[in-house]
């Protein structure tokens, strides 16, 4: 992958190392331009010139026995070094300084002038020049100018990367604080762009685990009230049983032993539900454990008509029953699961429902389900009792993890619950073992 933040960088030094080049060219030239009208009006510089020029004339004219006095014009070279000549006898040149072709310090001006000597008439240009120091300072000047350009070209052009990480800084602050709704703005494609992608996912999901925990932890809560209301249910009928047996509230010893028999169930029961409960203490997990088993539909609906007429009618309730599921299919259910839902919906008619009228049960096939339906007139003198509704929610979450349902309708009179379960057909499963 293209690291494209690196190349952003390396492009922006280039640009700025390309206009601190033109700024040291531009500004060298406008010093040394402004320096020289500075000192070419130098009132010091122009009596300079006219000392040089006139020791020139002197040595010029003073040259005899000697044709080209080279030697005197380089001492006089060495005497004004901030002066070039070129001498010309006859047109022709026969002398150049030194330093006249080899340095690009000359100012604009020069001045021409002639001189008689003992050889003839002369032509000399004299060419004004910087000193050394004066463009060394230049250079100096030139290059620290041009480096402070560079520095600020390259900070301006990084400004906004600059500004885009101070604002990451920031907002990590924040989410540090415990504020992880904010999130980094993505600017751009490059390296930062990524790492703000990155920092605002990582922030979703720990969001994310944090809500997770809170709602798994509401849930293990209402599971654990939700198995504590099922451990009054049977705890309720198993008192019940035992102050009969207590008070000696049976007609024979076949009904003692069916009332011992009924609360050594319901003591089953409150230990399995126990057990669930505990199981679900510290987790943070909610998983329900089922042990399944196969029964026949017709023979299980009888099983929970009895079950639900042995409490009603201790109750002191009047039950009316139909009953119309047939031969051929087959259900799989966790009793302890499913007597947990029965006992629910018998627990509440015990409480709500009114005694003076019959409670209608029913079970059919329809659609290939097992559909148990419970129906009952509410008692509108009964006893105040409060109620939080985590029985019935219990048992649709029981029912909905078989693909079933469980509906209730309710008025001011009537109350009525609907539990669906999916039917398997004997024959068919009977096939499947076979290919098995």
């Amino acid at each position: 992958m293209t690291k494209k933040l690196s190349l952003e960088i390396i492009g922006y030094i280039i640009i700025a190392a390309i206009g601190a080049i033109f700024s040291y060219v531009f500004i060298h030239t406008a010093a040394l331009s402004m320096g020289s009208k500075v000192l070419i009006r130098s009132e010091k510089f122009q009596a300079y010139i006219k000392e040089g020029a006139l020791e020139l004339v002197t040595l010029l004219q003073s040259s005899e026995g000697e044709e080209f006095p080279i030697g005197s014009l380089l001492t006089w070279n060495v005497e004004y070094p901030e002066l070039q000549i070129s001498l010309y006898r006859e047109d022709k040149l026969y002398y150049t300084s030194p330093d006249l072709t080899a340095s690009h310090y000359g100012l604009e001006d020069f001045y021409t002038f002639e001189v008689k000597t003992p050889y003839g008439r002369e032509s000399v240009k004299l060419y004004p020049c910087y000193t050394k120091q004066f463009v060394m300072q230049v250079g100096i000047m030139s290059r620290m100018a041009s480096g402070m350009l560079f520095i600020f070209f390259v900070l301006f052009m990084c400004h906004y990367k600059f500004k885009y990480l101070l604002r990451i800084s920031e907002i990590l602050k924040l989410m540090e604080s415990g504020d992880l709704k904010k999130r980094i703005p993505l600017e751009g494609e490059d390296e930062l762009t990524q790492v703000a992608r990155h920092i605002n996912a990582l922030a979703s999901r720990i969001e994310q685990e944090i809500e997770e925990e809170k709602r798994l932890r509401a849930q293990n809560m209402q599971m654990v009230s939700s198995l504590s209301h099922d451990i009054r249910t049977p705890l309720t009928a198993v008192m019940s049983y035992l102050d009969f047996l207590e008070k000696g509230a049976y007609s024979s010893s076949s009904q003692m032993e069916e009332y011992i028999h009924i609360a050594s169930q319901k003591a089953l029961q409150i230990k399995g539900v126990t057990d669930t409960l505990f199981s679900y203490v510290g987790t943070s997990k909610r998983e329900m454990t089922k042990k399944n088993q196969l029964f026949e539909a017709h023979i299980l609906a009888d099983q929970i008509l009895l079950e639900i007429d042995d409490w009603l009618d201790s109750c002191g309730f009047n039950v009316t029953y139909e009953n119309t599921m047939t031969k051929g299919d087959t259900l799989s259910i966790d009793v302890v699961l499913l007597r947990r839902v029965l006992d629910n919906f018998c627990s509440n008619i015990e409480k709500y429902a009114d005694k003076m009228k019959p409670v209608q049960v029913s079970i059919k096939k329809e659609n290939q389900k097992f559909i148990l339906s419970i129906t009952n007139a509410i008692n509108l003198k009964g006893v105040e009792t409060e109620s939080h509704g985590i029985g019935l929610e219990n048992c649709k979450e029981i029912i909905e993890s078989y693909n079933g349902s469980c509906k209730i309708w309710q008025d001011k009179l009537q109350f009525q619950v609907v539990m669906e379960l999916p039917l398997q057909n004997s024959l068919e499963l009977s096939m499947k073992d076979l290919q098995n």
